[in-house]
């Protein structure tokens, strides 16, 4: 059951207003902290980026949020030129590609109703196409996860337990200037 092709129950709305609440906390304060040179926003079961209904899931949550209020945030980035990079992975290919294509939906849609003269985030983000396990041994992944001036926010979702078990789990505390969200589905 694919839960990007119908509308998000509520749980999984629920998911996302928790998850939000706690990245809109979250941003500002390591986008202010002058010894955190790079921010990297993570999210390693991305989905394809809406519901049926074209409601945001967890990749267009993490870009609305990053702009702020009244683009407060894209300000800022612009002009501090703070570094801020997303990565959004998604092992599904056909989900990979709709979430490419929503992400330039989404930034067309914000271009147009925009006064900045550039998009603080167009240029700032990748698409993996891997499996969890492949992105998360990445050495490129493993060399920002281990860096100590990047403060990082990573968003882990999975369908079930497969994918995080111990060993995982006592990677990511371990990861300096590091936060991350874990949803589990028991299902």
């Amino acid at each position: 059951n694919d839960i990007n092709k119908s509308k998000f129950d509520s749980g999984t709305t629920l998911k996302l207003d928790i998850f939000r609440e706690c990245f809109r906390a979250w941003f500002p304060v390591l986008a202010n902290d002058q010894y955190t040179q790079k921010m990297y926003i993570l999210d390693l079961f991305a989905g394809s980026g809406t519901d049926e209904d074209g409601e945001y899931g967890s990749p267009l949550v993490l870009l609305e949020e990053a702009k702020g209020n009244n683009n407060q945030f894209c300000k800022f980035v612009n002009s501090q030129e703070k570094d801020i990079s997303f990565i959004f992975n998604e092992k599904i290919s056909e989900k990979a590609i709709t979430l490419e294509q929503n992400i330039e939906k989404y930034f067309l849609q914000c271009e147009e109703q925009c006064t900045l003269k550039k998009c603080a985030y167009r240029e700032k983000f990748e698409i993996l196409n891997k499996d969890f396990s492949d992105v998360f041994e990445d050495p490129a992944i493993k060399s920002i996860l281990n860096n100590r001036r990047h403060g990082k926010f990573i968003l882990l979702d999975q369908y079930g337990f497969k994918e995080i078990g111990d060993k995982v789990f006592l990677e990511l505390i371990a990861f300096p200037k590091t936060d991350f969200i874990f949803f589990l589905n028991r299902r």
